[in-house]
């Protein structure tokens, strides 16, 4: 994976919005931030003891969320593919989802992939945030329904927002009038909020 002819053979924004790409992309960014934790890890001389609690703690912890982030994204991209969804349509709207998801971690941190000589151009940075802001377009018409499809019963939501009936107002007065602050009167409500809501408009 690291070698130093596996380069990276495209440059575009086009290349970038290719989920084939971007899994190549995140796994040598992975692949580099292990490589270079182990090293330095099995080369020191240090206690073990010490080597794991204190050296090289914080690396691994950082070694570790990479590698995590990138099985997330190669797992969720092979469980969406072998599902068979009934609209055919769902699909590509995941795999927008994996797209934006990997451009996201590319475009907040890349310098494993320039490092390691898999980014050799420096207009590559540039096609990576083209394609970023390229495939959150594309998936801000699916924002609300791809949210929604998480049904998530309002007893557990706990919020008027955005409950199963929509009564978003209805549910907020009701829920202020049983409140325990709902049947006093603020000490500040005559001489402050009172005189506002009878004042004559204009």
């Amino acid at each position: 994976m690291l070698s130093d002819k596996f380069v990276c053979l495209g440059s575009s924004k086009e290349h970038f919005l290719n989920l084939k790409n971007l899994d190549e992309a995140f796994k040598v960014k992975a692949s580099f931030v292990i490589k270079q934790v182990f090293t330095a890890y099995t080369e020191s001389k240090e206690p073990e003891k010490e080597k794991a609690n204190e050296i090289f703690a914080q690396q691994v912890n950082d070694m570790a969320k990479v590698h995590l982030k990138y099985v997330a994204f190669n797992t969720f991209l092979v469980k969406i593919r072998e599902h068979k969804f009934k609209d055919p349509n769902i699909l590509p709207q995941l795999e927008l989802v994996a797209k934006v998801f990997a451009l996201n971690e590319l475009t907040a941190d890349c310098q494993q992939c320039f490092a390691s000589g898999y980014f050799v151009n420096k207009e590559i940075f540039k096609s990576l945030h083209e394609a970023y802001k390229e495939a959150l377009n594309q998936l801000r018409p699916f924002m609300v329904p791809l949210v929604e499809v998480l049904y998530i019963p309002d007893s557990q939501l706990n919020s008027a927002i955005g409950n199963e009936w929509g009564d978003i107002y209805e549910l907020q007065l009701e829920w202020s009038k049983n409140s325990r602050l709902g049947n006093t009167i603020p000490s500040y409500y005559k001489e402050l909020m009172e005189p506002v809501l009878k004042a004559p408009r204009l």
